[in-house]
């Protein structure tokens, strides 16, 4: 990465540390409804958790403890961020929440919230412990230092370095992941409002760091319709799921293989 950057002089070049970024994931989407708005910013956020943050799809608990608070924190700001939502949860399994709105259908679901299970609270902290205690998490979440507008321009290029050497694997995962899903969304923005659908090529090296996530396939399928298109790369096909690979080989117009052994020689 870095060496591309000093290949491209005109490109920005993005590395958690040496050249910091931030994308708060929670940022209220653009629409031209607010009401719209909350409803995609909660679903974003309910896809991280299970894309990301691999919350299981029958914690229905879980998702209708986010969706309350999430709602709440809406009412208040357009930029709630993870961390606040960990404290929040925090508080509520104190027992000391409180929510200061004068409205009854608040007041219930306040009360329903204090009346969950310790299980689904812990295993919404769990999922939300590293926002708020990760101080490079905590930078690197908390506000949106990114222009998308100018990141998805014709011309523009934006090379982003997240190495497992100076992040460990989890977090580079969890930022590579957050990348790549609040593009996906950027573009599905800019479709919403009627904007351009210039093409938007995202380019992925080592694929499968973030070939799990279930919204790949998604992408795999959809994208191009939305002006954003892949190029993927990676060693060897055992590295990806059969239904991925069979999604990658439907959907990718041109294939470029290099030296192959094992099963992908057949």
């Amino acid at each position: 990465a870095k060496e591309l950057a000093e290949e491209i002089p005109e490109s920005l070049y993005l590395h958690p540390i040496k050249s910091p970024f931030a994308i708060n994931p929670l940022d209220l989407p653009k629409t031209e409804n607010r009401d719209h708005a909350v409803t995609i910013a909660i679903d974003i956020l309910l896809s991280i958790f299970k894309e990301v943050l691999r919350l299981m799809e029958s914690a229905v608990n879980v998702k209708y403890l986010l969706q309350v608070l999430l709602r709440f924190f809406y009412s208040k700001t357009d930029s709630p961020t993870m961390k606040d939502l960990y404290e929040a949860v925090l508080l509520l399994r104190k027992g000391v929440l409180a929510i200061d709105i004068n409205d009854d259908v608040w007041r219930e679901q306040v009360e329903a919230l204090k009346k969950l299970k310790t299980q689904t609270i812990i295993a919404a902290l769990s999922r939300l412990e590293p926002y708020a205690h990760d101080s490079l998490l905590i930078s690197l979440t908390s506000q949106t230092t990114l222009d998308m507008e100018k990141i998805l321009s014709p011309g523009s290029i934006t090379i982003f370095s997240i190495p497992k050497a100076d992040l460990g694997e989890n977090l580079s995962r969890l930022i590579a992941s957050t990348v790549v899903m609040k593009l996906w969304f950027e573009v599905l923005a800019r479709a919403r409002l009627g904007k351009e659908r210039t093409p938007v090529f995202l380019i992925i090296d080592e694929f499968q760091f973030v070939a799990d996530l279930p919204i790949i396939d998604t992408i795999l399928s959809e994208a191009r319709k939305y002006g954003l298109h892949l190029v993927i790369a990676h060693q060897h096909t055992g590295q990806l799921s059969d239904e991925l690979l069979q999604s990658i080989m439907t959907n990718c117009g041109v294939k470029i293989v290099f030296s192959v052994g094992g099963q992908d020689i057949k």
